[in-house]
């Protein structure tokens, strides 16, 4: 299984998974899994049964954005469970349109999950292999924004890939939907990249978006920033390291780890042939300093940004 959603409830040492790629042979599971880890490296996994119940009617699916809040997780998207490619017969071809919202505070009787379909981030309400950001600076409870990954195009029934000339966020408490027209040169539109964010001391919050690939199996290997509040996208001058499929997460002051993932670039079939550009799979980029290692620095500064994003701010 591949392409899970996975969420984790703050203020515990736990996370959430559903969801995932499975063998069209395989029957639907609806069951939540949780892992509880123990503090050692090591811990346990089991069905969540209280979350789990509600979701016998639920379209499961894999390739979607998730995200977590202090109280929920969302899951935006995805394709069908047991499918590889659109199929024309089903709704969307497979897509699941809108997102989920599990509320881990809802008082007891009362719905954890709930399902909207007012996600207009595409124009069929579809989403596949974005990413989902939390912003925890904006908004009453923060913002979660979404960026690259593709939507189902019914004109000629293809993956069309989305633009991140204009940005799409939704306050996770009121639902609402806003967007943005960015500024200067947006990234080129891609599938299975990954983000993070990072605040820096100049009080910015500043989104980096690494990797991705594009339908023909073009490979990204550069590191872009999305600048708040201005918006303002600057592209990173950072060694070019093509990725895909990997995993991302910001380790203590100004690190992005990145885990897994393929070069898409290299011939079709033989990306897990070929040694890996990243010592076992983990790949670590500074922030600040954009170099990349294979080792954590836990005595590195706070993050700063870089010079270009001070400079469009003072300029004005």
């Amino acid at each position: 299984m591949h392409n899970q959603n996975y969420v984790r409830e703050y203020g515990s040492n736990s996370f959430f998974t559903w969801g995932g790629s499975v063998s069209e042979a395989t029957q639907s599971s609806t069951q939540l899994w949780k892992f509880t880890a123990d503090g050692n490296g090591s811990g346990i996994w089991s069905v969540e049964d209280k979350y789990s119940q509600e979701l016998s009617s639920t379209r499961r699916s894999h390739g979607g954005a998730f995200a977590s809040t202090p109280d929920s997780g969302f899951c935006f998207g995805g394709f069908e469970e047991t499918k590889t490619k659109i199929d024309p017969k089903m709704p969307l071809g497979g897509y699941v349109p809108g997102y989920l919202q599990l509320n881990y505070t809802t008082p007891e009787g009362l719905p954890a999950w709930t399902n909207r379909t007012d996600t207009p981030y595409s124009s069929s309400s579809t989403l596949y292999a974005a990413t989902a950001h939390y912003i925890p600076r904006y908004g009453s409870q923060g913002l979660i924004m979404i960026l690259a990954g593709a939507e189902y195009n019914s004109t000629n029934q293809e993956p069309g890939n989305l633009s991140m000339e204009v940005v799409w966020f939704v306050d996770p408490v009121t639902k609402r939907w806003y967007s943005q027209k960015t500024i200067g040169q947006a990234p080129e539109p891609r599938r299975w990249a990954c983000v993070v964010g990072a605040q820096s001391l100049n009080n910015t919050y500043d989104i980096f978006l690494f990797g991705g690939l594009t339908d023909n199996r073009v490979g990204f290997g550069n590191v872009w920033i999305l600048s708040l509040p201005g918006f303002v996208w600057i592209q990173a001058d950072a060694k070019q390291m093509p990725r895909a499929y990997m995993s991302c997460v910001v380790a203590g002051r100004r690190q992005m780890i990145t885990v897994g993932g393929v070069d898409p670039s290299l011939p079709q079939g033989t990306p897990m042939e070929d040694p890996d550009t990243f010592h076992q799979g983990i790949g670590v980029l500074d922030l600040t300093s954009l170099e990349w290692t294979d080792e954590y620095n836990s005595l590195v500064a706070a993050y700063e940004s870089l010079n270009a994003v001070k400079s469009w701010y003072n300029e004005g």
